[in-house]
């Protein structure tokens, strides 16, 4: 059952448990909160992707062949594999 809104009763749901809102003192909205159209959106995915795969090819961890694909380089490879392992370790 969801919470009542905090003007309705007054108190605030935190991590830390309920907390009176006159107690909060002075608050700043949540910049990092940001509510994007799905176009946007799609287009900051993309961004992001974009971002990642350049960072990786100059990294040396992708190569792009000369039909313009991206595979994973020798490097890339023996990056993964570490990572699989490590995570093989720590979840056991």
């Amino acid at each position: 059952m969801p919470l009542p809104p905090a003007a309705e009763t007054g108190v605030v749901q935190t991590v830390r448990g309920p907390v009176a809102a006159a107690d909060l003192g002075r608050t700043l909205p949540h910049e990092h909160i940001v509510v994007l159209q799905p176009e946007a959106l799609q287009e900051e995915i993309q961004k992001d992707l974009r971002a990642q795969i350049t960072h990786n090819l100059s990294t040396g961890v992708l190569v792009q062949s000369t039909e313009g694909e991206v595979r994973y380089s020798w490097r890339g490879l023996f990056y993964l594999w570490f990572q699989f392992l490590r995570d093989l370790v720590r979840f056991s």
